[in-house]
């Protein structure tokens, strides 16, 4: 599959070059360039979701799972649909994850772990076996969780934090150890 440029929906990026490759239009402008499979390369969560809904409201879109070619993915792994495996990433035996999900640049996720759709993995963030991150959560560069730990759904979690225990839903978690408001 040949990458033919990006889509955006701002209007002064039209006919720009973003990686030596074209701005070729706006989001719902997709269908003109008949593309064999389409990415959100939109680190924003909530972005993320909603730029889905709005454009898979009367349509199924053709969603591709990219795997960068640095990356290690275990064979057991199971990939959602549109979800984005960044260089030196590494995801290891029994994961699964979700749609939509990002595992950025250098991220770890250790065995069995269980990571929900519309997440955002930083770079750097290091999860060991069997955490679970529930949908729309973002964990911040190089932040770490410990084993078995579960993070609510969209939490989102410190750069440099240290998830010692579970964190719940809707929650700003940050610091060694993590801590958060009630």
């Amino acid at each position: 599959m040949k990458l033919i440029g990006f889509l955006d929906d701002n209007q002064s990026l039209i006919g720009q070059r973003i990686f030596e490759l074209p701005v070729l239009g706006k989001s719902s402008e997709w269908e003109k360039f008949e593309p064999d499979g389409i990415v959100l390369a939109i680190g924003d969560n909530s972005i993320r979701s909603k730029i889905l809904q709005k454009l898979t409201s009367n349509v199924m879109l053709p969603w591709i799972t990219v795997v960068h070619p640095k990356a290690i993915v275990a064979s057991s792994v199971k990939l959602g649909i549109g979800t984005t495996v960044m260089a030196g990433a590494i995801i290891n035996c029994d994961a699964v994850l979700g749609d939509h999900t990002i595992i950025n640049t250098g991220a770890t996720v250790d065995h069995d772990c269980v990571i929900g759709d519309f997440v955002h993995i930083a770079p750097g963030v290091n999860l060991a076996g069997g955490v679970r991150v529930n949908n729309g959560a973002f964990l911040g560069i190089g932040s770490c969780v410990i084993p078995n730990c579960t993070i609510g759904e969209n939490s989102v979690i410190g750069a440099g934090a240290v998830v010692i225990r579970d964190i719940p839903s809707n929650a700003v978690a940050k610091g060694v150890p993590a801590r958060w408001d009630s």
